[in-house]
């Protein structure tokens, strides 16, 4: 079983969609570079970011989590 960290899922899920960069970064209220930060791990997703973005991707939700042993970026 191939194991996906949640930013690639996020990246490819943003692939998928169709929709650019700075349209994610406006539906999910913030600003196109803090979308770059999320998705190479310096920033990190808040819940209600993540929610959008599955909702707006059509991605499990749970796929778009970092799991508690997870350590990428510090917290918001």
């Amino acid at each position: 079983m191939v194991s996906h960290s949640p930013l690639s899922v996020a990246r490819d899920a943003i692939a998928a969609s169709g929709y650019r960069h700075n349209e994610v970064a406006a539906y999910l209220g913030i600003d196109a570079p803090k979308l770059s930060k999320s998705l190479s791990g310096v920033r990190r997703f808040s819940q209600t970011e993540l929610e959008r973005l599955a909702e707006l991707t059509g991605v499990d939700v749970k796929a778009l989590r970092p799991s508690p042993k997870e350590g990428h970026a510090t917290p918001n």
